[in-house]
């Protein structure tokens, strides 16, 4: 059964790229947010918490990308 329809193929032709709805579950992409929220010490219920300590970074890479929760999309 192919993934894509012939919607898809014309979308990625004309844009460049294509959503692919359902490729995880919730249950994995909810486990995905809390994992990058407890990863950033933030709470994603209080908008204080997302500015008041930035995450110390020496480079654009997220070092989070090992991490279970991620790995169980892939």
């Amino acid at each position: 059964m192919p993934i894509l329809s012939v919607e898809d193929h014309e979308f990625w032709k004309k844009k460049g790229y294509v959503v692919i709805r359902n490729a995880v579950s919730l249950e994995n992409a909810m486990a995905c947010e809390q994992a990058i929220w407890d990863f950033l010490g933030m709470d994603p219920g209080d908008s204080d918490s997302w500015y008041r300590n930035p995450p110390e970074r020496q480079s654009i890479m997220v070092e989070i990308y090992q991490h279970q929760a991620l790995w169980n999309n892939r």
